[in-house]
């Protein structure tokens, strides 16, 4: 994935005593911000290709399914945005991402961030089919998506709210 092989085996086996397992995450994070800029400079410096890793990641995930994997919900967006590839965020600018979101229980913050993400991606696709999508998901989930209230009642309000906008 880096191109250097022994290398980079060598300079994880290093950094391994820094990197936490977590569980909730199903991964390895790193302890601290300023570390984690120090080892991605490290990298960088060392000729480790970050920006093509992080696409061989995004890809995968994708085709684990974005909505049905948590690792690509909660990471996929950032891989992509990341490494400019927009056309793969925006697809997802479906009038149905907020009942697809909702019917595996995504948090509310987990959302509101891919939704944010959407955003900056279709502000550079430029695509005014997909800045009528976004605009159409920001308002139900600025219109249905309370953190308080019931997963059942929200899956219903978005419903009837998309359903009336295929309608029209």
């Amino acid at each position: 994935m880096t191109n250097l092989g022994e290398e980079a085996l060598c300079f994880f086996k290093n950094i391994k005593n820094i990197l936490v397992y977590s569980a909730i995450n199903k991964g390895y994070k790193i302890y601290h911000e300023s570390l984690k800029k120090y080892i991605y400079d490290q990298c960088y410096n060392r000729g480790l290709d970050l920006s093509k890793s992080k696409k061989i990641i995004g890809e995968w995930l994708y085709n684990k399914g974005f909505y049905d994997n948590e690792k690509a919900y909660l990471n996929m967006f950032d891989l992509f945005y990341d490494c400019e590839e927009f056309g793969k965020i925006v697809e997802f600018c479906e009038y149905d991402f907020l009942i697809k979101s909702n019917s595996k229980c995504y948090s509310a913050r987990e959302v509101k961030h891919n939704v944010d993400i959407m955003k900056k991606s279709v502000c550079k696709i430029k695509s005014y089919d997909s800045w009528i999508k976004y605009a159409l998901i920001n308002k139900a989930l600025e219109n249905y998506y309370d953190d308080d209230e019931d997963y059942s009642e929200i899956i219903s309000g978005l419903n009837s709210f998309l359903n009336t906008i295929k309608k029209v």
